[in-house]
């Protein structure tokens, strides 16, 4: 286990009356972050005791023995734990903070998932859709199940539930069912960078905040910062799943702006820089798409173009210096932290385009946890327009049912957070255009 980077010593009785009248410790105890990095205190994820007042609590459902010396969790399962703190409370609206899902109780019909970071939220996985299309004399019923929006990670607690669909992880062996946060995250911290830029489980180093964000220190000779996002590296086996699939690449090289989750106005996007290795990474569990992809799938001179002069549908009068996209965002190839460091912002950053030399990447089209649409992509692959007659398209406005596709104008507006409508064309079609075919 990592070096606990918090000096706060919290007594078993504190902890126990906080986690009663709190969601989370972290705000409360750990101001400067829970995990900082490394791992947090253990009494924040895991029970000294396993007492018949909180066995439900503590427990996964089965009450299987097996799980329970796991662990000891303070949510029913390890992705429960994990949600405590980062699912958002009631009445949390507004993105904020380190929340991934919008909590189960706002979740109510026709009111969209609320949080926006770069990786998604959670809550899309419980938005399900149907809708039907008369195409001649026919009727044709479509749907996008919420198990198709993104990682369906196995929260009991939280009623998050495996994908009965991929039953294994696609073009890969990691099972649905045993799914969690800590399929990727490494919960203990264990992974560091080191100076050079080499990222290890070296604890004789140890880890001093967290190594994600574009204020986070540079390590030195007797300090470590975190990987990112705390995900695991080479040789991780993730004990949910018994050790069996064990994972070959390290984290990538990327850094993420302090205020990431946030509504994007027009011109305001939010930039994470992604340096190298995100897809690399991806393959610990899945195989390449059809689609290029990764530290080799360097962007041709005819797609630097594109990329670079694509505006909206049928406007193609941009420029390089602002012509960066966080809905086709790309990685720059760099290992260089410092140089990333420049690119990141909160719709203050460089929005510049790419250049010769850089990649796509698995999150230039998908985001990391969960979207409004299948397959979790950025935008809405299976339909012709994302605006429809300078509307978002919804149920609610007239727009044709396999266009609006079940949802209202407010929860496609939300899948695209929040962006003004007039950021796109009057009728604007996917955002493949943004590399490819000039439309």
């Amino acid at each position: 286990m990592t070096k606990v980077s918090s000096k706060v010593k919290v007594s078993g009785t504190v902890i126990l009356f906080i986690s009663l009248f709190s969601p989370c410790l972290g705000a409360e105890l750990f101001p400067k972050g829970f995990h900082n990095g490394g791992t947090g205190s253990c009494d924040g994820c895991h029970a000294k005791t396993n007492t018949s007042a909180n066995s439900a609590r503590l427990t996964a459902p089965t009450g299987d023995p097996e799980e329970k010396s796991r662990g000891m969790f303070n949510g029913e399962d390890p992705s429960s734990t994990c949600l405590i703190c980062h699912s958002a409370p009631k009445g949390q609206k507004q993105p904020a903070g380190y929340f991934v899902a919008t909590n189960n109780e706002d979740l109510v019909a026709g009111q969209p998932p609320s949080q926006m970071t770069p990786g998604g939220d959670f809550g899309w996985l419980k938005r399900s859709y149907r809708w039907s299309t008369r195409e001649s004399a026919t009727i044709k019923d479509g749907s996008s199940q919420g198990e198709r929006h993104g990682h369906n990670i196995i929260a009991n607690q939280f009623g998050y539930t495996p994908d009965f669909t991929n039953v294994t992880a696609p073009g890969g062996s990691y099972p649905a069912e045993k799914l969690a946060c800590t399929s990727c995250h490494d919960p203990h911290g264990n992974y560091r960078r080191q100076a050079d830029g080499s990222i290890n489980t070296d604890s004789s180093i140890a880890i001093i905040a967290s190594g994600s964000y574009k204020s986070s220190p540079t390590p030195d000779a007797t300090h470590a910062v975190g990987s990112y996002r705390m995900l695991a590296g080479k040789g991780y086996a993730p004990k949910i799943n018994d050790g069996a699939v064990v994972f070959t690449a390290n984290p990538p090289v990327a850094v993420a702006p302090d205020a990431y989750n946030r509504a994007e106005p027009k011109h305001g996007d939010t930039r994470v820089a992604y340096g190298s290795d995100m897809s690399e990474w991806c393959q610990n569990c899945h195989k390449p798409h059809n689609h290029p992809t990764g530290n080799s799938a360097k962007f041709s001179a005819t797609v630097l173009k594109q990329y670079n002069s694509y505006v909206a549908s049928g406007d193609m009068g941009g420029s390089k210096s602002a012509s960066f996209s966080s809905l086709v965002p790309f990685e720059n190839g760099s290992k260089d932290y410092q140089e990333l460091k420049k690119t990141v912002g909160s719709g203050d950053g460089d929005l510049s385009g790419p250049k010769a030399g850089e990649n796509i990447m698995c999150l230039t089209c998908h985001r990391a946890h969960a979207t409004a649409w299948d397959a979790m992509t950025r935008w809405n692959t299976k339909s012709e327009f994302i605006v429809y007659n300078g509307k978002y398209p919804g149920i609610d406005n007239g727009s044709p049912s396999n266009i609006a596709q079940g949802r209202t104008s407010n929860e496609t507006q939300k899948a695209y957070y929040d962006r003004a409508v007039d950021s796109f064309a009057l009728y604007q079609r996917g955002l493949c255009s943004k590399c490819h075919a000039k439309d």
